[in-house]
């Protein structure tokens, strides 16, 4: 017996189409996926308020099992997720620039915090020989190049000045120019 009588739609199908219920005796429930999703659908809409009350109220008291599965959850699906949030930006770049603002007003400190720390970083690795004018130079070459393609173009070091294998000098030897992208691509990695 490979197909079941639904008691909503009353057609005949396979019970591959009916969910599983082990309280009954063939195993799977008397009414087809299709119907039992629009019952569930049904009473959704009539219950809305109460369900995400319901919901809520669980979460409150369960909060550490959350916390645990949505954790599992990000560590599981990485890189879908920052598909996701990369699309979302592309897609909505306004919305995006406004949660970065608030983002920014709300942690001022931590911003200034690193760019304070980068300042000392650059101010460390830059030796008394460096030649200032020429490093001038490739920063004026990469906004020059951003300016003429409309590409975001940034000035890199070829080896990073904070890494925990090596760490470069901030001199015009160890400047590069790459897109914004690229840069972004390599972060502070060495090869």
């Amino acid at each position: 017996m490979n197909t079941k009588h639904c008691v909503e739609c009353h057609e005949h199908k396979q019970l591959t189409e009916f969910y599983k219920h082990s309280g009954m005796v063939d195993g799977v429930y008397n009414k087809c996926k299709l119907c039992q999703r629009g019952v569930q659908r049904v009473w959704y809409d009539i219950n809305k308020k109460t369900h995400l009350s319901n919901v809520a109220n669980w979460k409150k008291q369960h909060s550490e099992t959350v916390q645990v599965q949505q954790q599992k959850y990000r560590d599981d699906n990485r890189d879908h997720i920052n598909e996701r949030m990369r699309a979302s930006r592309i897609n909505n770049p306004e919305l995006f620039s406004i949660q970065s603002k608030k983002y920014y007003y709300a942690n001022k400190e931590v911003y200034r915090q690193n760019a304070v720390r980068r300042r000392l970083i650059v101010k460390a690795a830059t030796p008394k020989w460096a030649d200032f004018s020429k490093m001038r130079q490739i920063y004026k070459q990469a906004h020059q190049l951003t300016e003429d393609t409309g590409i975001a173009y940034e000035v890199d070091h070829i080896v990073p000045l904070n890494n925990l294998l090596v760490c470069g000098l901030h001199c015009d030897t160890n400047l590069q120019i790459l897109t914004a992208d690229a840069n972004r691509h390599k972060g502070n990695h060495y090869s």
